[in-house]
């Protein structure tokens, strides 16, 4: 399966949209069991796509050097067959952009969605702690607020909730949402993550039993 079909793989799709009405912890916990699944799938289907990409782009090299050694080479111009190589490497670059992209998707809901009380209590914890940061920064550049300065939250107790690379990848979202955007302030910024925040946390609140 290539990239492309893979995208439109009636499994990733049920998944995309299924997660959208999930409400209970057993719902999520079955809809996180098929989300691992596909995105192992998914992910060997990319590790395919980044071997055919690598072999087109060693023939388009070698159809370059190979042009480069003709006497008319320069004169003549990129052949049809070397246009053609250009174009499906940029489709296949294309599509494993949107694969990638797919799979970065469904990761980040299984991270975010609680598959149990003691999930949705860490992760709510870790984002109203997000958040207050958030805003106590917010609170420093603008000046608009001069009460006292908030004590620093207490840090998220994982106690084993979830395993590192769960961890590390919210983590490492968090930091990609801390990064200005172009044209965007810093208080733009922090605003823009709180609010992600929140709905990351109204998200998380509507599980239940």
């Amino acid at each position: 399966m290539n990239a492309i079909h893979a995208l439109y793989d009636e499994g990733l799709q049920e998944l995309l949209t299924r997660i959208l009405s999930l409400g209970t912890f057993s719902e999520a916990k079955d809809w996180g069991e098929r989300a691992v699944i596909e995105i192992e799938r998914l992910k060997g289907v990319l590790r395919e796509m980044e071997a055919e990409i690598a072999n087109q782009a060693q023939s388009l090299e070698k159809l370059k050097y190979d042009r480069s050694k003709k006497v008319l080479g320069g004169l003549l111009g990129i052949s049809k067959e070397e246009k053609a190589l250009v174009q499906q490497l940029e489709d296949r670059k294309t599509s494993k952009g949107g694969l990638s992209k797919a799979i970065n998707q469904l990761q980040d809901m299984l991270d975010f969605t609680p598959r149990s009380p003691e999930e949705k209590q860490v992760l709510l914890v870790e984002l109203r702690t997000r958040k207050r940061k958030l805003q106590e920064e917010k609170r420093e550049i603008t000046q608009v607020v001069r009460g006292p300065r908030m004590n620093k939250p207490q840090e998220a107790l994982m106690d084993n909730v979830f395993d590192a690379a769960s961890r590390e990848r919210r983590k490492i979202r968090y930091n990609r949402e801390a990064q200005l955007r172009a044209g965007e302030t810093t208080t733009a910024a922090l605003t823009r993550q709180i609010e992600q925040a929140e709905r990351d946390i109204q998200w998380v609140e509507k599980f239940e039993q």
